[in-house]
């Protein structure tokens, strides 16, 4: 059963003139067709550093539903090549760590929490190869709810560790 659906469109580069320093901008078309949430619209922006980890910031402004903002900071690290699947496909492994916060708006939307707060702590293992010229990457995930209060409202149930499964594609043009 797949309770959400992610549709991007992003464009990232290196920041002329500054090396080393990239910016990613996009657009997220969230999609929820196994709970009540009704779909949504977010613009993002973010930095990353290519330095040890990988440290990286992103801005999501959700400019449909909940009218408001999510911010996570992150680190990561990608081994290019973990095996391989046939001498041209090779598997990389990106992990990655990121810690969310939320508006008043955004936690409304999402928890019924008239706050802004801490949202999650999360940590990610994707598994990227090419096929056809489309990049896949199947990931396992953990969150955990890194406020009380958003634990408190049950909106989506009593964990507050949850593990998760997905799978992404991409396609550069």
């Amino acid at each position: 059963e797949f309770t959400e659906i992610d549709y991007y469109v992003d464009y990232s580069a290196d920041v002329p003139g500054i090396e080393g320093l990239g910016f990613s901008v996009g657009l997220i078309y969230y999609d929820f067709p196994g709970n009540t949430l009704a779909r949504t619209t977010e613009l993002y922006w973010g930095l990353s550093l290519d330095a040890p980890l990988s440290p990286s910031v992103t801005f999501n402004h959700d400019i449909d539903e909940a009218d408001g903002l999510y911010v996570s900071v992150g680190i990561g690290h990608c081994i290019e090549k973990l095996f391989e699947l046939n001498p041209e496909t090779p598997v990389a492994m990106d992990l990655g760590a990121s810690y969310g916060w939320g508006d008043r708006s955004y936690n409304q939307y999402y928890w019924g929490l008239s706050d802004s707060s801490a949202n999650d702590l999360t940590f990610s293992a994707a598994f990227g190869f090419e096929v056809g010229g489309w990049t896949v990457n199947p990931s396992i995930n953990y969150v955990a709810l890194a406020s009380s209060d958003i634990n408190k409202t049950n909106a989506y149930g009593t964990d507050d560790h949850l593990f998760f499964v997905g799978i992404g594609s991409a396609k550069d043009f």
